[in-house]
């Protein structure tokens, strides 16, 4: 049974890479998504009908920059200078709550460094393969 009840608050959702979560993150997010098979033909009257294709998933983050923190931007940053997979969850701290976990690349990371503010960074991943839901999950 998860150890966390009740509905969620945001701030407890955070998304590491392997057993570390990202730096100063502030906002995730997880989509999954699958694509549709067309498999319209004469014999359906005009209507569109379709069938289920390739699924996929995406998790965004952003955060705040600190440079002397472990998993934070030189981290992310090589990531993609270096084409590496990373081993992603998307959880709570609770460990005896289900999460997401799959690995996946990054796609994009953007620093925004506005003046007098703090800088943040933002970033994509990828999955490549299954998204595996772990743990115990209600019935």
């Amino acid at each position: 049974m998860p150890a966390t009840a009740g509905i969620l608050n945001g701030t407890d959702l955070c998304v590491y890479s392997g057993a570390n979560k990202i730096a100063y993150s502030d906002s995730c997010k997880l989509s999954l998504n699958m694509s549709m098979r067309d498999t319209s033909n004469k014999d359906s009257a005009g209507w569109e009908t379709c069938l289920p294709g390739n699924r996929g998933w995406t998790i965004e983050a952003s955060g705040l920059v600190a440079l002397d923190t472990l998993y934070n931007l030189a981290y992310l940053m090589n990531l993609i200078i270096n084409k590496t997979s990373v081993s992603l969850k998307f959880k709570t701290a609770n460990d005896s709550d289900y999460y997401f976990e799959g690995s996946g690349y990054v796609t994009s990371i953007g620093i925004d460094a506005g003046t007098e503010q703090n800088v943040k960074y933002s970033i994509s991943f990828k999955g490549t393969g299954a998204l595996a839901l772990t743990g115990s999950t209600p019935s």
